[in-house]
Order: C-alpha cells, then structure tokens, then sequence
C-alpha cells in the first residue's frame, strides 16, 4: 500500500513538474512568434535643403566683395578730394560714420565672402555624409528584408511547435486530472510545490499518511510557518541551490526542467541564426515524444491506484 501510495505522488508531482514546463515552454514560444516576421523602422537619411542655391551664394559673394569695395572707393575718393580741413568740420555724426567705415567694409570684403565660401564648403560635406547614410540606410533595409523572410518561415516551423505543444498540454492536464479525481490528495494541497513536498516526507519516511499530527498536510503547513521550506516559484527558482536542502525533489525537477527549457530554446535561436534550410526542433519533438509517453504509463497506472483511498 504504501510503494503504490509513493508511486501515485511521484506521479502527480512528475506531471505537475512536466505541466509547468510545458506552460513555460508554451509561453516563450508565443512571445517569440509575436515578435518574428516584423520589420524593423529605419529614419530615411534627409539631405538637409541649403538657405541659397549655388548660383545665389555665388552672386551674393560676388555682390557683396562689389558692395564692399565700392564704399571703400567711395570714401577714398572723398578723403583724396574733400580737404581736410572741410572734414575736420563735419559734425560729430559724420564723422562718426567716417570712423565707422571700416566695419562695413570688412563686412562686406571680407566676412559675407568667406561665409559663402564655407556655406558651399560645408554643403559639399553635409552632402557627401548624406550618400554615405543611404547606404547604410539601403543596406539596413536590405538585411533586414532578409532576416524577416528568415524569420517568417522560423515562424512557421514555432507555430507548428506550439500546436503540437499544446496537445501534449492537454494529455498532460487530462493525466493530472484523472489522477486528483481518484482523491487521494486534498484540493488544497494540489499544486507542484505541495505535492513534491509530500513525496519527499513519504519517500524519507518522515510521514505515512496525509491526515492527522505529524501526517503530510500537518508537516507541510509546519514547515512553511517556520520557513523551512519555500511555495513560491519565483523564490524557488531564484534560490534553487538553497531549496535543495529542503525540497530535494522539487529542486530536481526543476533543475530537469530548466535543462529541458534551455536545450530547446538553444535549438531555437540555432534556427534562427543559421543560413540553411529550417529544420524541425528536435529537442521539442524528443521532449513532447517523452512527456506523452510519461502521460500515458501515468494512465496506466490508474486502475492501481484506484485502490487507494485518502489517507
């Protein structure tokens, strides 16, 4: 009574353990189908449009050495012809301007011309920067076209995983549930933490049966009052060698499961990477060929464990 008792919660903790992973795996799948397949956006290098055409930064340069010198001849003439004394009588505000001349006449000579200049200079530059971003910016679009053709047909081959995936779900929670229907193990208590801390107490003979002082349900609620052991997953997960201790069997299946997880999502991104042709999975093949086989010996099981009654 007691081996086909220990038989039955390993079961159902193996099933629960093989369920989680299936969920996990099942929604990782559906996280990467949403994101292949989708082009990405690029900003379209933009050649920026100058403030003159050429023939204007030309003209302007050309006008304005002319403006230049002409106010320059301008006041040479003046100081040659008018006499200095007839100047040195001006009133202050002209001969303010006659101090001032030369800004203008810098303005003009010198500064609008080397502004031209370095206007086209930079033009030429801003240019040559332009066509070297659309290359980049065509070959970015180019590969990208290539990687979305590649990840279409990676798609496809994930999205007929995770219809495959999700029959194996169903015989899975079909096992479960015939197991828990035969109500050995209280509603309460079913869950991959409890029923994997029930088998360990069975298996190390720390209890022989569910009810009562001392019995599994008892033991299990003691035990997480006083923290010796954990019930959330995340927490579990994040502290798998310290759960060990306590947990053993939890901790190995979860162990098993994460290796399982990682081998088929390794064999994923190896697909996507890869320039041959899209082959199937066959990690999740192997690991869906194993779970229904683990399914169905479960089922097996059931007319054996129909014996059995709460405890």
């Amino acid at each position: 009574m007691e081996t086909k008792l220990i038989r039955y919660i390993k079961d159902v903790a193996t099933l629960e353990c093989q369920l989680y992973t299936q969920n996990k795996l099942k929604n990782n799948l559906e996280w990467q189908i949403n994101r292949l397949g989708k082009e990405r956006y690029y900003d379209e290098p933009i050649l920026q449009k100058p403030d003159w055409d050429k023939s204007m930064s030309l003209f302007i340069a050309v006008l304005s050495f002319i403006v230049g010198f002409v106010i320059f001849f301008t006041l040479f003439v003046i100081v040659e012809i008018v006499p200095a004394k007839i100047i040195q009588n001006l009133p202050e505000f002209w001969k303010c301007l006659l101090l001032l001349s030369p800004i203008p006449i810098g303005f003009f000579t010198v500064y609008m011309p080397w502004y031209v200049i370095n206007e086209r200079k930079e033009r030429k530059y801003q240019k040559f920067r332009y066509e070297k971003a659309i290359d980049e910016y065509n070959i970015a679009i180019a590969n990208d076209n290539e990687r979305v053709k590649r990840e279409i047909l990676v798609k496809k081959d994930m999205q007929k995983q995770l219809f495959n995936l999700k029959k194996s779900i169903g015989t899975t929670k079909s096992a479960i549930n015939a197991l828990y229907s035969i109500n050995i193990i209280h509603p309460k208590y079913r869950d991959m933490v409890a029923v994997c801390s029930f088998y360990d107490y069975f298996d190390t003979g720390r209890c022989n049966a569910f009810t009562g002082p001392g019995g599994a349900y008892d033991t299990y609620e003691t035990d997480l009052r006083f923290n010796r052991i954990e019930n959330k997953l995340d927490v579990i997960i994040s502290k798998l060698d310290e759960i060990i201790a306590n947990q053993q069997y939890l901790g190995m299946l979860i162990r098993e499961s994460n290796n399982a997880l990682y081998r088929i999502e390794q064999q994923n991104k190896a697909l996507l990477n890869s320039s041959n042709e899209i082959k199937e999975n066959t990690e999740l093949i192997e690991y869906n060929t194993r779970c229904s086989a683990q399914s169905s010996a479960v089922m097996e099981h059931l007319m054996v464990y129909n014996t059995l009654r709460s405890r």
